[in-house]
């Protein structure tokens, strides 16, 4: 039986969640969805036998190590999302494409809903502003000072 992790993205995208298998939606999904028709459609899916649940850190320590260089914008929600998707060997079902290309990096399937999807894979870093210098996990360049911003490599 295959199983699906929900992102947020998911449940924003409008369209009906209904897949042949097991869903997931990170418990950190939930905390983002607070409101509107995206906390409906949650809610909705949760009662239909959708679990939620929350990554061990031990996995989420994994995904913020293996994906340094894939996508370092991601958020610690879209973090969980991949770090249960690892531990349930699942399809991540997202539109986000920090996600997405987070997951190809890892190897990890994913199934957009609404979008297209990324076709390829693209490496990110942060480069100062100021000099153009390429800086790791900063929000100031160590050499000039001037703020650093997250560009593809």
């Amino acid at each position: 039986m295959a199983t699906y992790i929900l992102d947020a993205s998911a449940f924003l995208a409008g369209v009906s969640l209904c897949f042949q298998g097991e869903m997931i939606v990170p418990s950190s999904v939930r905390e983002e969805l607070k409101y509107g028709a995206g906390r409906r459609r949650l809610e909705e899916t949760i009662t239909r036998g959708c679990r939620v649940v929350s990554p061990s850190p031990e996995a989420v320590a994994d995904v913020q190590e293996r994906m340094m260089g894939a996508d370092q914008g991601l958020s610690p929600a879209d973090v969980d999302v991949v770090a249960v998707a690892m531990e349930n060997n699942g399809t991540v079902v997202s539109d986000d494409y920090g996600i997405q290309n987070t997951c190809l990096a890892l190897g990890i399937p994913f199934q957009p809903l609404a979008e297209a999807g990324v076709g390829e894979r693209w490496n990110w870093g942060l480069r100062c502003t100021g000099c153009g210098r390429w800086v790791r996990e900063s929000s100031a360049c160590p050499v000039c000072g001037s703020p650093v911003k997250r560009k593809r490599i």
